[in-house]
C-alpha cells in the first residue's frame, strides 16, 4: 500500500497541461501528484459529457453522476466563457447526495464541512466553481502544486495536454490503481476523490 504523495514517483514531471474537472477522479490525483506546476486549459473549447461537467460516486443504490447544469453554450465556445445555470438547485442537490451517501462513512462529515462553502458561494463561470473545488481539495490532501489558469492559448505551456476523458484511458505513468470502496464489491475505476476521502481521509491509501 502506498499513501498518495508526489515524492513516490521517481520521473517527476515539472509542469502539467489538463482540462480543469469537477471533482476529480481517483487517477487524476495520481497522475497530477507528478507536477510542481499544473497548468489548466481554458481555451480550448468546453467539452459536453465529460469531466469538465461530471463527477461519479458509489451509493448504496448504485453508481451516480452528479451533472452541473451550464447555459447553453454555442459551439466552440473556449471553457473559461461557460456560464453555471444558477436558476437551478443544482447545489443544493448534489451537497445532499454526497451528505446522505457518505455521511456515515469514517470520513464522510468532512467531505460536506470541507465543501458546503464552495457549493453555498454564487460564482458565475464553471472554471470559477471547478478550481475552487480544486484546490480546496488539494490543500485538504496536502498535494504541494502551483496552479495556473490559462485563457490564452500563447500563454500555455509548450508541452502535450494531458486528457482525462471518461471514454480515454488515464495518463496514470501505467500504474494499477486501487483503494478501498464502501458500497462495492468490485473495484469501480473513475469515482470522484470524495469517495477515496469519505473512507480514508487525508490518508488515502493506494495500491499499485
Amino acid at each position: 500500500m502506498q499513501n498518495i504523495d508526489s515524492n513516490f514517483f521517481p520521473s517527476k514531471k515539472k509542469s502539467f497541461l489538463c482540462d480543469l474537472l469537477y471533482l476529480p477522479p481517483t487517477p487524476f490525483f495520481i497522475a497530477i501528484s507528478q507536477a510542481n506546476h499544473i497548468y489548466f486549459d481554458l481555451f480550448s473549447p468546453f467539452k459536453k459529457q465529460s469531466f469538465q461537467t461530471r463527477a461519479q460516486m458509489i451509493a448504496p443504490s448504485g453508481k451516480k453522476d452528479l451533472i452541473i447544469p451550464t447555459k447553453h453554450p454555442r459551439n466552440g465556445l473556449p471553457y473559461h466563457k461557460i456560464l453555471l445555470d444558477n436558476r437551478l438547485d443544482w447545489r443544493e442537490k448534489h451537497l445532499k447526495c454526497i451528505d446522505y451517501t457518505y455521511k456515515k462513512m469514517p470520513y464522510g462529515w468532512y467531505i460536506c464541512d470541507l465543501l458546503r462553502p464552495i457549493y453555498e458561494k454564487k460564482q458565475q463561470y464553471l472554471y470559477e466553481f471547478n478550481f475552487q473545488m480544486l484546490a480546496t481539495i488539494l490543500d485538504f490532501l496536502k498535494i504541494p502544486i502551483q496552479l495556473h489558469l490559462v485563457k490564452e492559448k500563447q500563454e500555455a505551456p509548450n508541452i502535450p495536454k494531458e486528457i482525462f476523458h471518461p471514454k480515454k484511458p488515464w495518463p496514470t505513468l501505467g500504474y494499477s490503481l486501487y483503494y478501498r470502496q464502501r458500497f462495492s464489491p468490485m473495484f469501480i475505476p473513475n469515482l470522484s476523490i470524495i469517495d477515496a476521502i469519505a473512507t480514508h481521509g487525508a490518508s488515502i491509501e493506494w495500491t499499485w
